[in-house]
């Protein structure tokens, strides 16, 4: 099943829009090979392979729930008869759904690994917390 039409949802569901949207974006391939490592309940890794990008033809930014790595070559284009070409220079942009509350801890580039680390920081009011149970009888007025 690799293509799956939410549209229909759209006409009988309301306030689920965003949730609708990331369905029909998760269809999208991309050609840049990622990986998303969960280390633990609240800890995530995000890993791009960017061979021959530099950091400074790197941007990274976070809005709202979305995580956008893009990169954009500074290099000249100059004309050279390639005899194969699978490394890629083309511009690229590519978007990442957070859940609530996950933000980026620290990204860094090594070995042409983009390395995005991502921790999970529940407020303590939306912490699960445990009610206590009291014998007093309710009094009604």
């Amino acid at each position: 099943m690799r293509n799956f039409n939410v549209n229909p949802y759209f006409r009988s569901s309301v306030g689920f829009d965003n949730f609708l949207n990331s369905a029909l974006n998760s269809q999208k391939s991309s050609s840049l090979p990622y990986n998303i490592v969960k280390k633990s309940d609240d800890d995530y890794s995000i890993s791009l392979a960017l061979a021959g990008w530099n950091e400074s033809d790197l941007t990274i930014t976070k809005d709202k729930n979305t995580l956008t790595v893009s990169g954009k070559s500074s290099k000249e284009q100059k004309e050279t008869n390639y005899m194969h070409r699978g490394i890629s220079e083309r511009d690229f942009s590519l978007d990442f759904s957070l859940a609530d509350y996950v933000n980026v801890i620290s990204a860094d580039m090594k070995d042409g690994l983009l390395n995005i680390e991502l921790h999970r920081e529940l407020p303590e009011a939306e912490k699960p917390m445990q009610i206590s149970i009291n014998n007093q009888a309710i009094e009604s007025k």
